[in-house]
């Protein structure tokens, strides 16, 4: 399912030709988990995953709030929020699968 996100934008007030701003529901060990991904150019910006401690709140705003400038211009980012955790929460999550082997 995807979601929305705010475009990235150059000097000129238009999006890279190479950037990536895409926001989405996956399903990661049987359980949907949101994932949000954004760069300024794909082609030649490495990766850079950003998993954060959890499981309880998400520090994808407070990331992207103090850091998303540099970060996203830099790196394709990937803010996971990892079961559990913000827009992955779900109610519906036994304690039985909130285990270290499991958020590995």
């Amino acid at each position: 399912k995807k979601l929305k996100t705010p475009s990235i934008l150059g000097a000129d007030h238009k999006p890279p030709p190479h950037s990536i701003v895409e926001a989405a529901m996956v399903s990661f060990g049987g359980r949907n988990q949101y994932v949000l991904v954004r760069g300024s150019n794909i082609e030649t910006n490495p990766l850079l995953v950003m998993l954060h401690g959890g499981p309880g709140i998400s520090e994808t705003a407070w990331w992207r709030y103090h850091n998303s400038k540099v970060l996203e211009e830099n790196f394709t980012v990937v803010y996971w929020d990892q079961r559990g955790c913000g827009h992955s929460y779900d109610s519906t999550i036994r304690r039985e699968e909130m285990t270290v082997k499991q958020f590995l």
